[in-house]
């Protein structure tokens, strides 16, 4: 702010005052630019962080959709095979379990039975059928 109540003295103190505004004025754009710049950096800052946590959550989900797919789908093979498992076996123990009924009937009415015992890809890959013939007490042989 000027001061007009200074006397003129060859008009040297206006240009003092001028030059001093002048000062004022330049160390006044060099402040306002510092406090911009730090404010502009600050508020870049957080804009940045913000956008940077909405990419990476938007990347994360995408990684997490596709991995949980491979690990449900690694999964439901899993227990597809053992559910399959578990029928076929059931399937086969009732096919033998239904032939063997018809043996022990042929074999209590005095026929002689000479029925094939059923497919079974196990014995068919051994060979012949040889029923087991287990001790009594002891369990049977898990495979």
């Amino acid at each position: 702010m000027i001061n007009f109540n200074y006397p003129l003295i060859g008009g040297k103190l206006v240009d003092r005052r001028l030059k001093e505004i002048e000062e004022w004025e330049a160390k006044g754009i060099k402040i306002g630019k510092a406090k911009g710049i730090e404010i502009g950096k600050a508020r870049g800052i957080e804009i940045g962080k913000s956008e940077g946590i909405e990419i990476g959550r938007a990347a994360g989900k995408e990684m997490g959709r596709a991995e949980g797919k491979e690990m449900g789908k690694a999964e439901g093979i899993e227990i597809g095979k053992a559910k399959g498992k578990e029928i076929g076996r059931a399937e086969e123990r009732a096919k033998w379990s239904a032939w063997n009924n018809r043996r022990l009937e042929a074999e209590k009415a005095g026929v002689p039975f000479n029925e094939p015992p059923p497919d079974d890809s196990r014995a068919a890959r051994r060979g012949a059928f040889t029923p087991c013939k287990r001790r009594a007490g002891t369990p049977p042989r898990s495979r």
